[in-house]
């Protein structure tokens, strides 16, 4: 038993001793990590300083060595050599040639104030317009701008068309957009626009007229015409037995799309429109206190490209060449005869015609009106 006892207590003594041992080196290790510690922070205190130093000194430096205004430098070779070195510097700060950099630099300075790099929606707006730009033309130029890698300064096609549902009247025209295929087999958007109520249109403008003392005719005269201009085709009616009837006030658009003038594309897109203005026969409208109905004599107006689309008709390079009749356009103007007998055309001897032709390129060769 005291063998044993004396075994234990010099275990224990081994243990103690052991346990001083390894609290002895974790208070050194602790002691390490203190000073490792101290050391980071003096070393970060030391870096902060010595940035902060150069910092001052650069300043120093561009405060003794200011450039002279750019405005005011004469010599062009001191101009390119002060954009040379602006450029040198943007391409450094960016670490490459990558243009994102570049064109971020451009936006901060737009928005700072310092240049002007996009256009307002309003600005927009005006410039689609007064350009007589499509939504097909519009998206294709900042298609363009983006594959460029050219700064775009327009805004989205949607801030434009809100600025156009603000000004634009929904209570005459339904504006719409429907998907065609163009000849080179792609799928785009053509716009259209139609009015409403062509009748009441019509009765409103007449009215108008007769209160104001303009029109005072027992009947009404409406030219239908058609042109291309630009990139839209515009369908319109005007008033003729008035003083002035290409007037602005007297000549209104009855609908436009933005693809090719063509009789087939006008009842496609403009079917119902065409429908509404074969219907108008008469117009009622009061005059000294009571309602007259005044008879609508319709004519077909316009070049002689959309005159010949109208009436299915071959067009001016044709054999038979004439609206009117069937003359050979071959023999010469010097052999002409007035008076002479000639075949009249009409809707039957057009359709004749059509068929004897064998066309088969179109369709609906007859007038649309």
């Amino acid at each position: 038993m005291k063998q044993q006892k004396e075994q234990a207590e010099q275990q224990v003594i081994s243990l103690t001793q052991e346990l001083r041992k390894a609290e002895e080196k974790i208070y050194f290790a602790q002691k390490k990590m203190e000073i490792g510690e101290s050391v980071i922070v003096k070393l970060k205190q030391a870096h902060e300083t010595l940035l902060a130093e150069k910092n001052e000194e650069l300043k120093a430096k561009m405060a003794a060595t200011r450039l002279r205004p750019f405005d005011s430098l004469v010599n062009k070779e001191c101009k390119k050599r002060r954009v040379e070195e602006q450029v040198d510097h943007i391409q450094q700060a960016a670490g490459s040639k990558h243009l994102e950099f570049c064109k971020r630099i451009v936006d901060g300075m737009g928005e700072r104030g310092l240049m002007k790099t996009t256009l307002t929606p309003l600005e927009a707006f005006r410039l689609y317009h007064s350009a007589r730009m499509t939504r097909y033309t519009f998206r294709k130029v900042k298609k363009n701008l983006k594959v460029h890698h050219i700064q775009d300064p327009f805004p989205s096609i949607k801030k434009i068309m809100e600025i156009e549902s603000g000004v634009a009247s929904d209570d005459i025209y339904n504006n719409y957009n429907v998907s065609t295929i163009d000849g080179e087999g792609r799928v785009r958007e053509v716009t259209v626009s139609e009015m409403r109520d062509v009748r009441g249109f019509l009765t409103k403008r007449v009215q108008q007229l007769l209160h104001a003392g303009i029109f005072d005719g027992d009947f009404l005269w409406l030219s239908i015409t058609g042109d291309k201009g630009g990139a839209e085709f515009k369908l319109c009616f005007s008033i003729g037995n008035v003083p002035k009837p290409n007037s602005v006030c007297n000549l209104t658009p009855l609908g436009m799309f933005d693809d090719d003038e063509s009789a087939e594309n006008i009842l496609k897109y403009l079917g119902n429109v065409v429908e509404k203005v074969n219907e108008l026969k008469e117009i009622e409208v009061e005059r000294d206190g009571c309602y007259v109905k005044l008879p609508v004599k319709q004519f077909l107006c316009g070049d002689l490209k959309f005159q010949y689309e109208m009436l299915g008709h071959q067009g001016a390079a044709s054999k038979c060449h004439c609206m009117y009749c069937y003359v050979d356009q071959k023999p010469k103007i010097g052999t002409y005869t007035r008076g002479m007998l000639v075949e009249e055309r009409s809707a039957e001897a057009t359709k004749r015609t059509v068929k004897k032709m064998r066309i088969q390129t179109r369709q609906g060769e007859t007038s649309s009106f």
